[in-house]
């Protein structure tokens, strides 16, 4: 039905698409469980759909899980072996807008899967993972002009990294990312700095400056 309609209504399958991408990320960031769309909805995400916000299907279909609650739930080798995956999928020298948002991505991904292991399945090689994911992703972000039609799409990547930033350089970058998305004096993400600084003070950090550059 509705491939029949989309006959019709020019744009529906695309307005779709761009929910369903919306249902699952924001689930990501809130890292809550539960989507509002069903299996059936994401099959309208087609490769066209990925180039255009700069992921990878693979790293979409984890995301998917993740907010699921399809991972980190009982087999947590297995979680490890998926965030693994995508760490070893990254490529550095694609250094081209797309190449550089699919890892971004790729990163996120395995931020999302490690922070749903329960405390004691974080041993030292899964927090040495976390660091390098969170490392990887700074270092993306902070190569990424802002001019960059996947630049937007970084946010859930910046979002996840700030939460668990570990130096001021990696806090730096993603304050950097958070003002770069600022338009017209309107942040389009006004809640997501506050929300990384609250989580920076719980942890003692000293609030730094806003200025940032590559790492």
């Amino acid at each position: 039905e509705l491939e029949q309609l989309s006959v019709t209504v020019t744009g529906l399958t695309e307005i779709v698409a761009r929910l369903v991408w919306f249902d699952v990320l924001g689930a990501i960031a809130r890292q809550s469980t539960g989507l509002i769309f069903d299996d059936w909805h994401r099959e309208v995400l087609n490769e066209g759909f990925f180039e255009v916000v700069g992921c990878a299907a693979d790293t979409f279909d984890l995301y998917v899980r993740v907010a699921k609650s399809d991972v980190a739930s009982s087999d947590h080798l297995d979680s490890c072996v998926l965030a693994m995956d995508q760490l070893l999928r990254l490529d550095p020298s694609d250094v081209t807008d797309w190449g550089r948002s699919a890892n971004a991505q790729r990163c996120a991904a395995t931020i999302a899967v490690l922070a749903k292991l329960p405390g004691h399945a974080a041993t030292p090689a899964t927090q040495r993972a976390m660091r390098s994911a969170v490392d990887r992703a700074c270092h993306i972000i902070a190569s990424t002009p802002s001019s960059s039609p996947f630049y937007i799409f970084m946010a859930v990547t910046a979002y996840l990294a700030g939460l668990h930033a570990t130096t001021d350089q990696q806090r730096n970058v993603v304050r950097g990312y958070w003002q770069s998305c600022t338009t017209a004096g309107v942040p389009r993400y006004p809640c997501a700095l506050a929300k990384c600084e609250a989580t920076w003070a719980s942890r003692g950090a000293i609030p730094g400056d806003v200025s940032w550059s590559p790492i």
